[in-house]
């Protein structure tokens, strides 16, 4: 993630990356120290799951850091709300299970086959923010 980072915003600095083991407690136990150390110098935070990135908004909110952008990854429910609220995370992205699922099965069933099945097959991820959050869970709905 941080050689994509630095090669389109070569500016940026990463501060810190951490394992949260995809906890809302480990997030937030995460952003505690950071804020204690960094402070004002968080700018963003990218978390690999809702959870942990809800976490980080927790203590991020309660340290009077609101203007923090964070984002998670996964599009729950939880999390959309959050981004949808505005005053919570700024997006989280959502990695579609069906299609994941689906995919699966294909290279599945096309291994099992003795066919010629590609190790590196590629889901579409789709950025939720406020702009298209109701949009979103409208669409999500219908499934």
């Amino acid at each position: 993630a941080n050689s994509v980072l630095r090669e389109r915003f070569q500016d940026i600095g990463v501060l810190h990356e951490e394992h949260g083991n995809c906890s809302r407690e480990r997030g937030a136990e995460i952003m505690r120290r950071l804020v204690s150390i960094h402070g004002d110098a968080i700018r963003g935070v990218s978390a690999n799951n809702d959870e942990m990135a809800l976490g980080a908004v927790h203590v991020l909110k309660a340290s009077g850091m609101d203007r923090v952008v964070v984002c998670g990854v996964d599009g729950t429910r939880e999390g959309m709300a959050s981004v949808e609220s505005g005053k919570g995370m700024t997006a989280t992205v959502y990695q579609d299970p069906y299609a994941q699922g689906s995919g699966a099965i294909d290279l599945a069933v096309k291994a099992a086959a003795g066919g010629e099945a590609n190790p590196l097959t590629t889901i579409p991820a789709e950025l939720i923010t406020r702009d298209n959050v109701r949009e979103f869970k409208r669409r999500l709905q219908r499934r």
